[in-house]
C-alpha cells in the first residue's frame, strides 16, 4: 500500500501590503501638506484683513486734518480759488479729462493731494487727503448767478435770511449750504489702499 506524499509549497510574500501602505502614506502627507497650506491661507488672509482695518481707521486722521483746515474758512471767499498745497479745489474737477470730476477717489491723480504729516502713531500708513468744493467753476463765489454749485437748504426748511410775517417763503437772501468733498487716502504695508469720502457743508 503506497502512502500519498505529502506535498508542501511555499509561497513568497507579494509584496501587496506594502504597497498599499506606501498609498496610504501619501495620501495622508498630501492631507497634511493641505492642511498646512489652508490654515496658512486663513493666517494670511486675516493678516491683510487686520492691514485694511488698520489703514481704514488712520483715515480719520486724513478726515480730522481736512476739517481742521476747511473749518475756519467755510462760507468765506478764502475758498472761492484753489489752494493746492493745502489739498484744496474750489470745483469738482469740470475741466475736461480730470479724474475728480468721476467722483471716485481712486482714479484721483493723488500727486495733488495733501499729505498729513505722521505723527509716529499710524503703523506705517500714509494719510493724504483733497478738499473738492461742489461748484461747476473755479475762482468764483458761490453767490454768484454765474456759479452751479451743490447746495442743500438748512435744516428745518428755512431757505431765506431774516425775518418777516411770511418768513421763510416771501423775504430776506436765499439762505443754503454749499456742499464739499474730502476724499481720503491711506497707503498702508503690503500695498494696502483704502479711501474715505465724506460730504460736509
Amino acid at each position: 500500500m503506497m502512502k500519498a506524499a505529502s506535498i508542501i509549497v511555499k509561497r513568497g510574500q507579494s509584496g501587496v501590503v506594502l504597497f498599499v501602505a506606501m498609498i496610504v502614506l501619501v495620501v495622508m502627507a498630501l492631507a497634511g501638506i493641505a492642511m498646512v497650506r489652508q490654515s496658512g491661507g486663513g493666517l494670511s488672509i486675516a493678516g491683510n484683513l487686520a492691514f485694511k482695518q488698520g489703514a481704514t481707521s488712520t483715515g480719520d486722521f486724513g478726515t480730522e486734518a481736512a476739517l481742521n483746515w476747511w473749518n475756519p474758512l467755510k462760507n468765506t471767499p478764502a475758498l472761492d480759488n484753489n489752494v493746492p498745497a493745502e489739498g484744496y479745489y474750489s470745483d469738482w474737477g469740470s475741466t475736461p479729462g480730470d479724474p475728480r470730476l468721476q467722483g471716485d477717489p481712486s482714479l484721483y491723480d493723488w500727486s495733488i493731494a495733501k499729505v498729513v504729516p505722521d505723527d509716529g502713531t499710524r503703523a506705517g500708513n500714509v494719510v493724504s487727503y483733497i478738499i473738492e468744493r461742489l461748484c461747476l467753476t473755479p475762482g468764483i463765489n458761490p453767490a454768484d448767478p454765474a456759479q452751479l454749485c451743490v447746495k442743500t437748504p438748512p435744516a428745518g426748511g428755512g431757505d431765506k435770511s431774516g425775518t418777516c410775517q411770511h418768513y421763510p417763503s416771501s423775504c430776506g437772501e436765499d439762505r443754503f449750504f454749499v456742499h464739499y468733498r474730502i476724499s481720503t487716502r491711506i497707503q498702508g504695508p503690503k500695498k494696502t489702499l483704502s479711501y474715505i469720502q465724506v460730504m460736509v457743508h
